[in-house]
């Protein structure tokens, strides 16, 4: 019995004592804090950037063209066009020209003509100014077709940089003698139209000041 006892009481238990795991030191745990603290405030940050950029975005100004005015129904060119501010933030240094992609006439076509029509140093929101004719050096009896664009150029208020808006009107016979002008589309071929025919009068712009 003796000899039994002993030689359970010296058999190896089966079972292993788990290892303790060593304490995570300090330092680590401190860097891992201040790594999540810095992506919550870069996020934060970023979303605060995103929240101001679409208030201004959705405050920003918002050019109408509007030919309300006709000085001579048989000439087209002689038409007043009111242009409206339906922001809510000012433009400032606005600049407006007249690009003359095309004038069909009985005889001939004359292309990419570019002329300078206003300066104005503001327009506040929700207003509205009426922009001096401009009249081509051609008969009206003989003009058939038109189709220009009217380029504003401007800063919105709390902006730093410069906006082009590019509205294109087409005539259209309203009557024998008379015409009405139309907005249509702006496409990728009238753009690069109107930015060769800027390109050929740089210097003429630079000069003036219309850029």
């Amino acid at each position: 019995m003796g000899k039994k006892n002993r030689q359970k009481q010296g058999s190896p238990s089966k079972r292993s004592p788990t290892p303790l795991k060593p304490p995570e030191p300090q330092p680590k745990r401190i860097g891992a804090l201040l790594e999540s603290f810095r992506l919550k405030s870069a996020i934060v940050a970023l979303i605060g950037i995103l929240g101001t950029f679409a208030t201004f975005y959705g405050l920003r100004p918002q050019p109408v063209v509007v030919s309300n005015v006709s000085l001579n129904d048989e000439n087209p060119f002689e038409s007043q066009f009111s242009i409206m501010n339906n922001g809510s933030i000012d433009m400032q240094n606005v600049r407006f020209i007249c690009f003359l992609k095309s004038i069909k006439t009985n005889v001939m076509t004359i292309n990419n003509g570019y002329a300078p029509i206003a300066k104005f140093p503001r327009i506040s929101a929700s207003d509205t100014v009426t922009l001096p004719s401009f009249k081509a050096q051609i008969p009206s009896s003989i003009i058939t077709e038109s189709d220009i664009a009217i380029v504003v150029k401007y800063r919105p208020s709390f902006y730093p940089w410069r906006v082009e808006r590019i509205f294109r009107l087409v005539t259209l016979k309203a009557s024998p003698k008379g015409f009405k002008w139309v907005q249509q589309p702006v496409d990728a071929t009238f753009i690069k139209e109107l930015r060769d025919t800027e390109n050929l009068h740089r210097d003429r712009i630079a000069k003036g000041g219309w850029d």
